[in-house]
């Protein structure tokens, strides 16, 4: 007698592949629900060492959100992430890109208005706040900012590059 042929089984979908490590993360502001009462800054970290850049860290922008929140006011919110930037860390070492992270924030801060601020986000990012900005006038200052960081004089240790993200509110 014949044996009974195999029955297939069934395959499941493939999981979607992993998004690169190197991608910006969405930002991500959070603002207390009542600007009477901010939250309590929490115990400083690694992260929000403004000594590298001489930039306020993300607990004032966290406060300036609040304030903006209390008055009612348009914000357009600039993130500024540097490009592949673990990969510049491992080949140029810790100290160069020390360095390099103090002379983007300079960059930043020279590519925004007299009347933006700008704040150390995260060991390699950026925020800027737009205060009155439409997003027409954000995509130019965004675009300002990505032209002074490529521009930095970096010598034999190359151009950086930046991507910059942009969201408005009424915070």
């Amino acid at each position: 007698s014949p044996t009974p042929a195999a029955t297939p089984r069934p395959t499941l979908p493939a999981d979607p592949p992993e998004p690169p490590t190197d991608t910006p993360e969405p930002i991500a502001l959070v603002v207390p629900s009542s600007p009477a009462a901010p939250p309590e800054d929490p115990a400083p970290s690694e992260e929000d060492d403004v000594t590298t850049t001489e930039l306020p860290d993300r607990r004032r922008l966290v406060k300036d959100l609040a304030g903006h929140l209390e008055q009612r006011r348009l914000v357009t919110a600039l993130r500024i992430d540097l490009d592949d930037f673990d990969a510049f860390a491992r080949q140029h070492g810790a100290t160069r890109a020390d360095e390099v992270v103090y002379a983007t924030g300079a960059a930043v801060r020279g590519a925004v208005r007299p009347a933006d601020k700008v704040y150390r986000y995260g060991p390699t990012s950026f925020c800027a706040l737009l205060v009155s900005t439409t997003l027409s006038e954000a995509e130019m200052v965004g675009g300002r900012v990505r032209a002074a960081v490529r521009a930095l004089d970096l010598g034999p240790s190359g151009p950086v590059t930046a991507s910059v993200g942009i969201a408005e509110g009424v915070f």
